[in-house]
């Protein structure tokens, strides 16, 4: 062969080694040959994500490209943490919206982010309850940041307070003491039969005993599965709740099918206190009286901590990305102050924003600090088909009502549901074993 041939041979071997180099690194590499730095993002879907989070990150870095990799065609038939991690190797996303937290750290899904984030990161400014939350879900390190959280609050009417000359509520009640204080309006309610100290916002009354019992970290099961209703704890909620509305100061209501809180009791003026979500500040600015709000109930035993504050929409970083570095810069925008007052000036009524002063600068006039002082708490729900959920809810407040008519003591009614529910659950089992 003579040396003009071999020198082609390998000029054309080095062209192909230089090609297959240069694909290789646009593979690893997140620059797009257009120059622009691209993402891939798992999320719900890729409307939501756009319009909530998407366009205004694009808006700041025009050099970003976003692909969203959309979860809600997997969650119609239900997706299992195993599934999903699964789905999460195959489609390789560059940053993961997390349900499940701690199964997501445990299988090694998510980076750790701390060595990414130094004194002016914009992720030191999101609240410390939320930080505090997922570093205790990291054992101490950040895998995830979430720019917004849920919480409720205890809401009073400052006029009716005024009125009977009754002191506001304050910070970290528990329910008894709650229900002590709307005792005090129980003349009020003799008086004129629409007035009364605490309102619901539901019909059920196993409903508001179950969300009682969440602030002292409780639930109807035990982790094996078997029904603990018929004990001490769950006898004092359901005599606390039970003798309230024999006294005459705590009312049920909702589900109006018309306009949102048109029936409700604390909105209309006729009640002193109610427990709601954030969202509901919306309808109750437009209420003809003052008011104002401090923290839901809790348990003595754990009073800086409420199952009623939870953390949504965390984001983290998958562990085997190649684009750390940019996926880190998407994180670090939502998570900033910036990126809150464009969620302050969006509007934003279903959640709470994750930085305290941001929001403070949205409403001065009442105590939104409520909302920030506790921080969140896991809570082990019992895994409970919807159809027998259902079921168990109707058993429960016909089990509380029977107490308030008189039909059964307590003791009775609440051996009684348990061995129902407990039947209730046996047989579903035996169903699924089948």
């Amino acid at each position: 062969m003579n040396r003009s041939k071999i020198m082609r041979r390998k000029s054309l071997f080095t062209a192909v080694i230089l090609s297959l180099a240069c694909t290789l690194l646009l593979s690893c590499s997140n620059q797009l040959p257009d120059g622009s730095v691209g993402l891939k993002i798992m999320y719900d879907n890729s409307d939501e994500f756009f319009s909530k989070y998407g366009n205004v990150f694009l808006t700041k870095f025009p050099e970003y490209q976003i692909e969203v990799i959309p979860l809600d065609p997997h969650y119609k038939d239900g997706l299992t943490n195993e599934e999903f991690k699964t789905l999460v190797e195959s489609e390789m996303p560059d940053i993961i919206l997390v349900d499940n937290i701690q199964y997501a750290i445990e299988e090694g899904l998510l980076l750790d982010l701390d060595p990414y984030i130094d004194k002016d990161s914009g992720l030191n400014e999101i609240s410390e309850n939320v930080t505090g939350y997922l570093r205790k879900q990291g054992g101490g390190s950040l895998y995830a940041v979430s720019p917004t959280f849920t919480g409720q609050a205890l809401y009073y009417n400052k006029d009716m307070f005024d009125h009977f000359n009754i002191a506001y509520p304050t910070n970290q009640m528990t329910w008894e003491d709650v229900f002590l204080l709307a005792s005090k309006f129980s003349n009020a309610a003799s008086n004129n039969s629409a007035s009364y100290g605490y309102y619901y916002n539901g019909r059920n009354l196993f409903s508001l005993a179950t969300d009682i019992a969440l602030s002292s970290q409780m639930t109807y099961t035990d982790r094996n599965g078997n029904i603990t209703l018929y004990s001490d704890r769950w006898k004092r909620i359901i005599e606390l709740i039970s003798s309230s509305v024999q006294q005459g100061f705590l009312a049920t209501g909702g589900g109006s099918q018309g306009e949102p809180y048109a029936d409700n009791l604390f909105f209309l003026g006729n009640a002193a206190m109610t427990t709601d979500y954030s969202n509901a500040m919306t309808y109750f600015s437009k209420a003809n009286f003052e008011w104002d709000l401090v923290t839901i109930p809790v348990d003595p035993s754990t009073p800086d901590q409420s199952p009623s504050v939870y953390v949504n929409n965390m984001f983290g970083i998958y562990s085997k990305t190649n684009h750390s570095e940019a996926a880190f810069k998407f994180l670090e925008y939502i998570g900033s102050k910036e990126f809150a007052n464009t969620l302050l000036r969006s509007g934003i009524k279903d959640q709470l924003i994750a930085n305290e002063d941001v929001v403070k600068a949205m409403d001065s006039s009442h105590n939104i600090e409520a909302f920030y002082k506790l921080r969140p708490i896991e809570i082990v729900y019992p895994i409970i088909p919807l159809h027998l959920d259902t079921k168990i809810y109707a058993l429960g407040d016909e089990a509380i009502r029977s107490i308030i008519n008189g039909d059964r003591d307590i003791d009775t009614a609440m051996k009684q549901l348990q061995e129902e529910i407990q039947f209730l659950l046996d047989n579903e089992n035996k169903k699924q074993a089948e």
